[in-house]
């Protein structure tokens, strides 16, 4: 069954009121989009019945809906610690076009030997966090992705990381990365 509110050039509109009178509404409308598209609105397979809450942005509530990118400005306060994507990658390759490929968050590197290694993300925003961890007992190679440095080595060059030490690597650019501390060794 489909419910329409106006049509084609004539706007409509669709109110939902609440149980007490004088309470405010619920107003659905449409505003006009650059071409003639429809915007849907559909819920993925729920498992359970939900209840999902449009929180009031006049009390600095934020809203965020997707897995895109998005900017949430101001102070944020976590009632837990913020939780990192985790992986175990084993290192690969002996150069940049052979080395295993990293994706942002906390990744714990394995089958360092001193010859193989890892590449950073390609492209990355700038701000992207990647944490690596070499658990491996041999030194492993930290390479950028092609065209871009780490810290003030040459372009593609890698860096060297000592066994068993973590180290931060943040992108300044698409084509920088920084670490923290600045020789993992």
């Amino acid at each position: 069954m489909q419910f329409q509110a106006g049509k084609s050039g004539t706007a409509g509109k669709v109110d939902i009121f609440p149980a007490t009178a004088s309470k405010g509404k619920t107003e659905l409308t449409a505003a006009d989009n650059s071409g003639n598209t429809t915007t849907t609105v559909t819920t993925a397979a729920q498992a359970a019945a939900r209840t999902y809450t449009v929180p009031d942005a006049g009390a600095d509530a934020s809203f965020v809906m997707t897995q895109g990118a998005q900017t949430v400005a101001g102070i944020k306060t976590f009632s837990s610690m913020p939780v990192w994507p985790r992986a175990t990658l084993a290192a690969t390759g002996t150069n940049l076009a052979t080395a295993a490929q990293l994706v942002a968050g906390f990744t714990s590197v394995t089958a360092a030997d001193g010859t193989v290694g890892v590449k950073l993300p390609a492209t990355p925003a700038a701000g992207t966090v990647v944490i690596v961890k070499n658990v491996a007992a041999a030194v492993l190679k930290v390479y950028p992705d092609a065209a871009a440095t780490i810290n003030a080595i040459a372009a593609n060059g890698a860096i060297s990381m000592a066994a068993s030490v973590p180290a931060v690597f943040i992108a300044d650019s698409a084509t920088q990365w920084y670490t923290i501390p600045l020789l993992p060794s």
